[in-house]
């Protein structure tokens, strides 16, 4: 029988295109395990920031370390996997920073976060602490890589402190620009006002605060009034400022140095153009001021004008008889 070298080719075709497609199976078999046990060694030695791919055997690693040793040692550790027959270390730092700043601002119901984060680690951290103060809002995350951050216990610290006031507020914004912090807002309510100034007196460990402009609610009618019963002055209402309260109160005093004064103001945002005239005078507020009082105003200033004796003033006597009706036993109230 004759041997037909022609046949016996038409025979080896298929069996080469097996195995060819045997290869190719096997070739991409191989590149997820290196990738695979690669990058869990990597992930090991704390630097899950680099990725890496295989053409073969014959690897590559990209990403961006935070320090200028990391790459080196990434590269070193992918090398030491088995099976791995080079590696091209294409790794690269991080952008540093000389401004490491971080911000977190709260309006229409979104919490927009921006500035820098050291990795993609402490974001998560970062995410998880915006949303346990502030878990019914929307997080949007604007946070960028970067090296530069202080010391992260005091990074994060100011962080979590931050978003404490924050949660407080109607609308504002939190800033950390190393471990200087920023607060500025208004205070959804008297009570988180009166909290968040009391909580920036006792700050984190290594966070200072270089800006307090957190201002309570705006109230409308913005009111106040001093209302006189008995041995009582009762001063209740709206104020601008805490040092504007403490003026006024004082002036009270000395004004009524036999009558017990009862503090009910409040510190609220809102004051119509030219309050401070119409508080009571003697202050650095009302000398200051350009405008010039209305004949009411006038009067009412009179009335609340501070005595030069401490006998009870003839100006009271004269306010009360303005106030109240003949034979009247209703107490006297001034309001504004």
């Amino acid at each position: 029988m004759r041997c037909n070298p022609s046949r016996w080719l038409w025979g080896l075709i298929p069996v080469a295109v097996w195995s060819w497609v045997t290869v190719l199976g096997e070739h991409g078999r191989i590149e997820a395990d290196l990738r695979q046990r690669a990058e869990g060694a990597l992930a090991g030695s704390g630097l899950a920031w680099a990725k890496s791919s295989f053409n073969g055997r014959d690897g590559q690693l990209s990403g961006r370390a935070l320090d200028e040793g990391e790459p080196g040692k990434a590269a070193e550790i992918a090398r030491r996997v088995w099976g791995v027959r080079l590696i091209d270390n294409r790794a690269d730092l991080l952008e540093k920073v000389e401004n490491y700043v971080w911000s977190a601002a709260l309006a229409d119901g979104v919490v927009k976060l921006g500035g820098y984060v050291p990795n993609e680690a402490l974001r998560k951290q970062v995410l998880a602490a915006v949303g346990a103060n502030l878990a019914s809002l929307k997080i949007d995350d604007g946070m960028k890589l970067a090296r530069g951050a202080p010391p992260k216990d005091a990074w994060l610290g100011g962080i979590g402190y931050g978003l404490k006031q924050l949660a407080a507020l109607k609308r504002g914004v939190v800033e950390l620009n190393g471990a200087s912090l920023s607060v500025a807002g208004e205070a959804r309510d008297f009570p988180s006002y009166k909290g968040v100034k009391k909580s920036l007196q006792n700050l984190p460990q290594g966070v200072k605060l270089v800006s307090d402009r957190v201002t309570a609610p705006v109230v409308v009618p913005y009111t106040w009034s001093a209302k006189l019963a008995a041995s009582q002055l009762v001063l209740s209402g709206y104020v601008p400022s805490e040092k504007l309260r403490e003026d006024i109160f004082a002036q009270v005093k000395k004004g009524f140095p036999r009558i017990a004064i009862v503090d009910r103001m409040e510190i609220a945002d809102g004051a119509p153009e030219g309050w401070a005239i119409l508080r009571l005078p003697g202050s650095a507020a009302s000398a200051n001021s350009r405008k010039a009082p209305s004949r009411s105003q006038r009067a009412r200033s009179r009335c609340r004008a501070r005595p030069r004796t401490r006998q009870r003033p003839n100006w009271l006597d004269r306010c009360s008889r303005r106030t109240r009706p003949k034979h009247s036993s209703s107490p006297t109230t001034s309001s504004l």
